[in-house]
């Protein structure tokens, strides 16, 4: 784990490159252009795709909150922004902002778990990096568990 100047824990997936996460991440800029995709609201987070001056690759930024239980319609949902993102054919990387959220269920996890099984060419070819920006031990040990998991249907299909 790499720590950037403010305490920002983050994480990075197997094989993506640090340059793509910056310690500016925790303040949306005010000059990035219009979105590419969203802003979409799912209840428990909200998802943009955006291309920001200082980043080189598109950013899908999921801003979590904690003043709505994750629901599984919602799980859905945002899982069909990020195959909508996936369509365009174009490299990108996902920022989670998980600082104020709700912990997923096994069965939510499992949801995403199908999705990415089933999405992973895709993943595979147009998923640059993953960040995560968390400041609970919770949030952090189900956000290891994700990467494992992702990371394990990675590794099993070769």
């Amino acid at each position: 784990m790499r720590r950037f100047p403010g305490s920002i824990k983050t994480r990075v997936a197997a094989g993506a490159t640090l340059s793509l996460i910056s310690p500016k991440l925790s303040q949306p800029r005010c000059n990035a252009e219009e979105p590419i995709v969203g802003p979409v609201e799912l209840g428990y987070a909200s998802l943009v795709l955006r291309q920001e001056a200082d980043y080189a690759l598109p950013r899908l930024r999921l801003t979590a909150r904690n003043d709505q239980p994750m629901t599984d319609e919602g799980v859905v949902r945002g899982l069909a922004v990020i195959a909508e993102v996936l369509q365009r054919k174009e490299p990108f990387t996902i920022l989670w902002d998980v600082r104020s959220c709700c912990l997923p269920s096994r069965q939510q996890l499992r949801i995403g778990t199908d999705w990415a099984r089933t999405h992973k060419p895709e993943l595979d070819t147009y998923l640059a990096g993953i960040g995560i920006l968390q400041s609970s031990r919770i949030v952090r040990a189900v956000a290891n568990l994700v990467l494992r998991t992702t990371a394990q249907l990675t590794q099993s299909q070769h």
